[in-house]
C-alpha cells in the first residue's frame, strides 16, 4: 500500500506542477482575448496554407486591392532569405535605373516578411516582403516596396528623391514606369487595360497618374494607380470590396 500511495502522491505532484506551468500562458491568452476580441492568428497554420498557393500575376494584384491585414512573420517561415530578397530587389530595380528613373545608395536597408490576410478570399493569402532603402542625408533618396516572396517581383513601389536626375518629364516617365512595372510581372498588354488619366483635381497639379483595370477569371478584378510627381513615383491599390 505504501508503494501505491507513494506513486499516487508523485503523480498528483506532477499534475499540479504541469497545471501551474500552464497558468501563465492561459492567463496571457485570456488577456489577449480580452483586449483584442479574438485569439491571435497562428502563423504556422496560415503559412502552411500560403506556401503552396499559386496565384497568377493579376491574382497577385487583386490580392493587393483586398488586403485586410499584414501579419509579421519570421524570416525562417518565408520562402526567400534576406539575401535572396536583396538580390531580387537589385534585379527588379535595374530596369528603373537603366531608364534613369531611380538612383539611390544602400545606406540603410530594412526588410520584413509579412503574411497577407484577405478574410473573405483566403485563397489570396500569400507572403510578401517589405523593403525600405534610405540613402544618406546629403542626397536624400527613399525606396519603399512590397515584393512577392514566391516570385521576387515588385508588387508595390514608392520612390522619392530630393533632386531627381535628370529632372522628370512626368508624362514620359509614367509611360516608362508602367512598362517596367507590368513587364516585370509578365504582363505585356497592360495598355489595353488603361482606364483613364486620373483627374488633376484629385492628384494635384504637380503630378500625373493613370489607372489600369485588369481582371482574373478566378480572383476577380484589380485596379492599379500609378503616380509620377516632381520628386518620384509610386503605386496605389484602391480598395475593392
Amino acid at each position: 500500500m505504501r508503494k501505491v500511495k507513494t506513486v499516487t502522491v508523485v503523480l498528483l505532484v506532477s499534475l499540479v506542477l504541469i497545471i501551474g506551468a500552464c497558468i501563465p500562458e492561459l492567463a496571457a491568452r485570456f488577456m489577449d482575448e480580452k483586449h483584442t476580441g479574438s485569439y491571435s492568428i497562428n502563423p504556422m497554420t496560415s503559412i502552411e496554407l500560403s506556401i503552396h498557393q499559386e496565384l497568377s500575376p493579376v491574382g497577385k494584384l487583386a490580392m493587393m486591392n483586398r488586403i485586410d491585414s499584414l501579419l509579421p512573420i519570421r524570416e525562417s517561415k518565408a520562402g526567400m532569405t534576406a539575401e535572396d530578397v536583396m538580390a531580387a530587389v537589385m534585379k527588379e530595380l535595374a530596369p528603373y535605373m537603366d531608364a534613369q528613373l531611380v538612383a539611390f545608395s544602400e545606406e540603410h536597408v530594412e526588410m520584413q516578411p509579412y503574411l497577407v490576410q484577405v478574410l473573405d478570399m483566403p485563397q489570396l493569402q500569400s507572403v510578401i516582403w517589405q523593403v525600405t532603402i534610405a540613402g544618406d542625408d546629403a542626397d536624400f533618396t527613399f525606396v519603399d516596396l512590397l515584393m512577392d516572396d514566391k516570385t521576387g517581383h515588385i508588387l508595390r513601389i514608392n520612390y522619392t528623391a530630393e533632386n531627381p536626375r535628370p529632372p522628370y518629364v512626368k508624362e514620359k516617365v509614367i509611360r516608362s514606369f508602367a512598362d517596367i512595372y507590368f513587364s516585370s510581372l509578365g504582363i505585356t498588354d497592360h495598355w489595353n487595360y488603361l482606364v483613364k488619366d486620373l483627374e488633376h483635381a484629385f492628384i494635384g497639379d504637380n503630378a500625373v497618374a493613370v489607372r489600369f483595370h485588369l481582371e482574373d477569371p478566378q480572383y476577380g478584378q484589380a485596379d492599379i494607380d500609378l503616380f509620377v510627381h516632381d520628386n518620384g513615383f509610386y503605386i496605389e491599390f484602391p480598395t475593392i470590396e
